[in-house]
């Protein structure tokens, strides 16, 4: 959460140039699209993709009065208008069906499961010795595969949800 605030102010700049993104045209079409959601956005910048590669991309970065729009250098170059709203409309999707919040939760709720899943892994291997207070070195090989073994098995809920968020946001 503290990451998603200052990633736009801090983060990002610092592996690409962000700059405010000056067209009062499609200022204003992408204001209309974001009014009536409850989004507010504290602006539209340009991110300096080209360099990294050629596909277009959006994002929508920041909570509060750190909320962004960025897009990046690929896609206002080399899309229309029309598209570009097209974009910021799905992105806008994302807010409005609150996407963040529930990715937010569904991580909270996985690193429980996944804490305690280790636990119960853990506690099983090393049998009934105390081992709550301090963990043997030699079980961080078996702690690290039981966590890759059940991040693993929840990839493709976590894909399932993805897609449909995406689908969400397309509509």
């Amino acid at each position: 959460v503290v990451l998603g605030q200052f990633a736009p102010v801090l983060i990002l700049p610092l592996f690409y140039k962000v700059e405010r993104f000056d067209n009062a045209q499609l200022g204003e079409r992408l204001a209309r699209l974001a009014a009536g959601t409850g989004l507010s956005i504290e602006g539209v910048y340009r991110m300096g993709l080209s360099e990294e590669t050629v596909k277009a991309n959006a994002m929508l970065a920041g909570m509060g009065s750190t909320r962004r729009v960025i897009m990046g250098d690929t896609l206002l170059d080399k899309f229309t208008d029309e598209e570009i709203e097209v974009v910021f409309a799905h992105e806008i999707g994302h807010h409005v069906h609150r996407h963040i919040h529930s990715l937010l939760l569904m991580g909270a709720v996985l690193s429980v499961c996944g804490f305690f899943v280790c636990h119960l892994s853990i506690g099983t291997w090393l049998g009934n010795r105390d081992w709550t207070s301090e963990l043997p070195v030699y079980a961080l090989p078996m702690l690290t595969f039981v966590t890759t073994i059940f991040f693993l098995l929840l990839s493709p809920l976590q894909n399932a949800v993805s897609r449909h968020f995406e689908r969400q946001s397309d509509l």
